[in-house]
């Protein structure tokens, strides 16, 4: 652990992992709570679960709340490649949750590859570098 940054322990209790650089809690627990949670303020949160557990969260909704999420990393993320994990995984759900959506409408999945290769080079030429 780097002496010039202040590091502290995970809030939960019991635990003795380091907590993530601007969270109170560790990875693992992070997980627990959902990957994306803490790029949501306490009101999204709020209204995305109230909206899911009353069935009202439509897979449009996802996939929008997904493209909005990768937006935060890249913004809030001051070295683009330290933001590449997360949002690499991030548009591995939007990918999953599109195909889903197509296949679901019943369209033909064969426009996914080309839309995806797009999307990697805008993210490329957005980030300025190569992916």
């Amino acid at each position: 652990m780097a002496k010039d940054r202040e590091s502290k322990r995970c809030a939960k209790p019991g635990c003795k992992a380091w907590a993530v650089r601007g969270e109170e809690l560790c990875y693992a627990h992070l997980m627990k709570r959902g990957l994306y949670r803490r790029f949501f303020t306490d009101q999204e949160v709020q209204a995305i679960e109230e909206a899911a557990s009353s069935g009202e969260l439509a897979l449009d909704d996802v996939i929008e709340l997904l493209r909005v999420l990768i937006g935060r990393v890249i913004e809030e993320e001051e070295d683009p490649r330290k933001a590449l994990p997360l949002v690499e995984r991030g548009i591995r759900s939007l990918v999953s949750a599109l195909r889903a959506r197509r296949a679901l409408s019943g369209e033909a999945a064969d426009g996914l590859a080309a839309a995806f290769a797009q999307a990697l080079d805008e993210l490329s030429t957005e980030l300025g570098i190569e992916l």
